[in-house]
């Protein structure tokens, strides 16, 4: 025990001042949201706003780090805990801590996953927002907030909210008191879900990908000569009706062409964030594998 990570003195320093720049970060985002001129009229905003607010509460959970574990955890074989950083709560405090961080951390990351299908659904299957308003997006919250409260209500319930070895916050594993207690092991339902919501962010993308490449290729056959060429065809005797309909034509191209050139601004900015969220994702799997190779 003596090498975990949690007993180092940086392991509870490094969260509080990362969980506090996270909370601030988002709360600045949900500030700017509500100072915004269409505020929560978009689905965009308020996807955004829902995921900030998660991420505010499981930051500050995290900031907190040891602070809220037991004052004293003493093993079966007389090891205890008090090497850690300050502990000042009891089980019920750190049960709190776990359920926010769990429910904090699970409902940002799904409302990440729903940013991508609603990027999909907007760019790939080119829906409109009132179409994805109505069909799509109360699945969106429904499916994000039951993967966050899913799993820390279960946790809360199996008992499974405890202090841990490995990190410096009270979080899902069976350990209370250095004593396997929890009523059932999650992780191998956790590993699915991420593993879910992994391969649902990879498939929103590659349709994302896939259409804008699409489009790409069909933009770049349409040259000014075929336009020209459709516009003989046409019942244009007049040069002032064909010049009308050729100047309409090329307007309407290129106003085609200026809102795919913003499309594929948008895909490269969201391309971004996601691999980022991904980079997030990687690690905890790494370390579950891990641990699973290990047994």
């Amino acid at each position: 025990m003596s090498d975990s990570l949690a007993q180092k003195p940086y392991a509870a320093t490094i969260p509080r001042v990362t969980g506090i720049i996270s909370a601030i970060s988002s709360s600045l985002i949900i500030y700017l949201i509500c100072r915004s001129e269409n505020k929560l009229s978009t689905i965009y905003h308020r996807i955004i706003f829902a995921m900030s607010c998660a991420d505010v509460i499981g930051s500050i959970a995290m900031a907190l780090t040891t602070l809220p574990m037991p004052n004293e955890i003493i093993c079966e074989e007389g090891e205890d805990y008090l090497h850690w950083d300050t502990r000042l709560g009891n089980i019920q405090t750190c049960e709190v801590q776990g359920f926010c961080v769990t429910f904090g951390v699970f409902t940002m990351y799904a409302y990440n996953g729903m940013l991508c299908v609603y990027y999909a659904c907007a760019i790939a299957f080119q829906m409109k927002e009132n179409n994805i308003r109505k069909c799509v997006e109360p699945f969106l919250h429904i499916a994000a907030l039951a993967f966050g409260l899913g799993n820390s209500i279960t946790a809360l319930v199996l008992d499974n909210l405890n202090a841990s070895n490995i990190d410096a916050w009270c979080t899902i594993t069976t350990i209370r008191e250095c004593q396997v207690r929890g009523v059932r092991d999650m992780s191998k339902a956790i590993e699915v879900q991420i593993f879910f919501l992994f391969s649902l962010i990879l498939t929103s993308f590659g349709l994302i990908i896939w259409k804008t490449f699409k489009i790409d290729r069909a933009l770049a056959s349409v040259s000014r000569t075929q336009i020209d060429h459709n516009i003989d065809n046409n019942d244009g005797d007049k040069d002032i009706d064909r010049t009308d309909c050729q100047t309409s034509t090329i307007s309407q191209l290129e106003d085609v062409v200026s809102k795919h050139q913003t499309t594929k601004i948008v895909v490269k900015q969201a391309l971004a964030y996601i691999m980022t969220l991904l980079l997030c994702l990687i690690f905890p799997l790494i370390r579950v594998l891990a641990k699973d190779v290990a047994v």
